[in-house]
């Protein structure tokens, strides 16, 4: 993935009674507005909050589909808004807050949110997104070989099977099949992972890739 900027506070008390806005942050406030202008009619923002608290928060999202969202002590929820402006964190336990114990993260450019409620994060891409990806690999022996020598991050990529058929999986195990002139997609995946070998024995099989780096 790859991220545009990142804004983070960690220093925020919520009383009892009390709400905490973004706006009422001078520095988040500048910072913001400036990202909104840069940002306004290309992409929407990530924001991905922490409770490290052990009281639940409730944040509300002016602009985005989600009004409300309760977070439990110790959780974090990830989602994707339109206006980040509006966000307004309040206590919705009964005791105080304490400072430090909630982290806001902002990201420009969010594309998804991945992950079960409470465990997620913010997947970004920058406008027109990555680079082009392209490689050939021929088999040189009957081992498995991964896709990339070094860490490899892909948002979308396509492999194309020629010359024989191949096996593909992770370092552990390649099972699943793919005979010549089938191809297979994959999306946010580091190839560095991906690992394939010869169907059979002495046939070498060549794996063209295309895709976009994330």
């Amino acid at each position: 993935m790859s991220m545009i900027r990142s804004y983070q506070n960690a220093a925020i008390a919520v009383g009892a009674a009390e709400a905490w806005n973004l706006e009422t942050d001078k520095t988040w406030r500048t910072e913001l507005r400036n990202l909104e202008a840069k940002n306004k009619g290309v992409s929407y923002f990530g924001i991905q909050i922490k409770n490290g608290s052990n009281e639940p928060i409730r944040v509300s999202v002016d602009g985005s589909s989600l009004a409300e969202l309760i977070i439990a002590k110790k959780q974090s929820e990830a989602m994707i808004v339109e206006n980040i402006r509006g966000i307004v964190v309040s206590n919705a336990g009964v005791a105080e807050i304490a400072a430090n114990s909630i982290v806001i993260t902002v990201t420009s450019g969010a594309s998804r949110v991945s992950g079960a409620a409470g465990l997620g994060d913010i997947y970004v891409t920058e406008d027109f997104g990555g680079e082009v990806y392209e490689d050939q690999i021929t088999a040189g022996a009957d081992a498995a070989f991964a896709l990339a020598a070094t860490s490899t991050k892909i948002r979308d990529a396509i492999i194309y099977v020629s010359g024989h058929d191949a096996l593909m999986g992770d370092a552990a195990n390649q099972r699943f099949p793919l005979a010549v002139g089938s191809s297979l997609g994959l999306s946010w995946v580091d190839l560095s992972t991906f690992y394939v070998k010869n169907a059979t024995a002495g046939n070498n099989t060549t794996i063209t890739i295309m895709g976009v780096l994330a």
